[in-house]
């Protein structure tokens, strides 16, 4: 069965969910949009030295519909990308589709669908997407055209005073549509990762949360892969604002094909705390030990985690950091597995009824284990934006984004500024 052919199944049968029941209590709307992008990228090869920059202009019209029932929800969108780049001269064709539903079968049973598609140079079609999340697939290496296929289906269960089943299931398909220089760059793969979990509350004060988690990675140039992932988190529960938590998570990650790497297990406890410090600032945090074990050779990390977020008056405010084992066979550069750690924070804020500001600041460090010899980098972002809202449909937008890569092998290195300039209008056609 070929990729699409696995995408076009997965989505039907998963809809087949979300096909609504007849009821009078029923909206639906149709919303027309299109914006106008001029983008400027300052080192379009992601190279060191030599750099070469590059102006496109996109245009892309769109539709979303949406469906809202008392018990169920709808949407559906998809909008074509006209890009032209003024240093080749020539204009391609991007594709981005949406689809979202919610059902609920039940008080106690509910399910929900997501699927995105992109078909693009650029994996962020959309104006908003463009810059902030640039480790969805490694950006440096990915300057030709691509497309990515995300359906994800999970479903809750909910029994008793805090018990709750989940079940969930993700597929990932990326595939490069050009050739690439690097092998590992162009490992095309589908990645398929099913889920569940099982939180239980014993009495008032103590409750568990016990999951297992599995990776299928099926890939075109590289090993395949599967990891097992169970782990377990006791929860004792202070307070209505606070609950302590002690956790264990194992991961086994075995390899298939010629040339195999060696398998490798990781183990990580840790000990954290979620806490609302008042109702618009919650904080959650946790610290322990990870090991990671690979033939005889056995490598630590600090296992930590910390989140922060204040809801602003007009706005959201929110602080991270994290720190431990990652496996990045799925970055599209096939990295394996990496001993990391990152701290970043974000900012939005509305100035105004019309005007809204946001901005953005991050650090990651990686040790890519499996690599010979070892690759170690240092990534660098920040950026920010400005959008005003006029004439009650019309939108105009800035954004800038900076990122700089260093590593222990200089071909790698690069410094990136991004920045565009949009304007957009948006209205509701139809409502019946």
């Amino acid at each position: 069965m070929t990729r699409f052919s696995i995408r076009v199944f997965l989505i039907l049968a998963c809809s087949c969910l979300f096909v609504p029941g007849y009821t009078n209590a029923r909206v639906s709307s149709l919303t027309g949009s299109f914006f106008i992008r001029e983008g400027y990228d300052s080192n379009i090869y992601r190279t060191k030295n030599n750099e070469v920059s590059g102006w496109t202009t996109t245009i892309s019209p769109r539709l979303l519909y949406t469906l809202q029932g008392e018990t169920d929800s709808l949407s559906f969108s998809y909008g074509p990308g006209f890009s032209h780049d003024h240093k080749t001269d020539k204009t391609k064709v991007d594709h981005q589709l949406d689809l979202i539903g919610d059902k609920y079968f039940s008080r106690v049973f509910h399910a929900s669908l997501r699927e995105t598609y992109i078909r693009s140079s650029n994996t962020y079609l959309q104006p908003e997407q463009l810059i902030q999340e640039v480790r969805l697939l490694k950006d440096y290496k990915t300057t030709t055209r691509l497309w990515t296929n995300t359906v994800s289906l999970q479903t809750d269960y909910t029994y008793g005073p805090g018990g709750v089943f989940r079940f969930g299931y993700t597929n990932y398909i990326l595939e490069h549509l050009t050739p690439q220089t690097n092998t590992n760059a162009n490992s095309n793969y589908i990645r398929h990762n099913p889920s569940t979990s099982l939180s239980y509350r014993f009495n008032n004060y103590f409750g568990m949360l016990a999951s297992y988690g599995y990776i299928k990675g099926d890939f075109d140039s590289a090993p395949d892969l599967e990891t097992n992932n169970p782990g377990l988190r006791l929860n004792y529960i202070y307070s209505p604002n606070t609950t302590f938590f002690g956790s264990y998570d194992f991961s086994k990650t075995d390899y298939s094909g010629n040339q195999s790497p060696p398998s490798y297990k990781t183990h990580a406890v840790a000990l954290g705390t979620d806490h609302a410090i008042d109702p618009k600032t919650k904080f959650s945090c946790f610290a322990g030990f990870a090991r990671n074990e690979r033939q005889s050779v056995s490598r630590d990390a600090f296992n930590f985690g910390l989140n922060l977020t204040k809801a602003l008056e007009r706005g959201a405010l929110s602080f991270n950091g994290n720190s431990g084992f990652e496996q990045a066979n799925f970055n599209g550069q096939n990295d394996g597995l990496s001993r990391y750690w990152s701290v970043g924070g974000s900012l939005n804020y509305q100035l105004t009824e019309k005007s809204n500001i946001n901005a953005y600041a991050g650090y990651r460090h990686d040790d890519y284990l499996q690599q010979t010899p070892p690759e170690k980098e240092n990534a660098y972002s920040g950026g920010g934006g400005y959008s005003f809202l006029f004439a009650r449909w019309y939108t105009i937008s800035f954004q800038y984004g900076y990122l700089q890569v260093n590593s222990n092998n200089s071909a790698n290195d690069y410094i990136d500024n991004r920045f565009y300039i949009a304007f957009g209008a948006a209205k509701e056609l139809w409502r019946w």
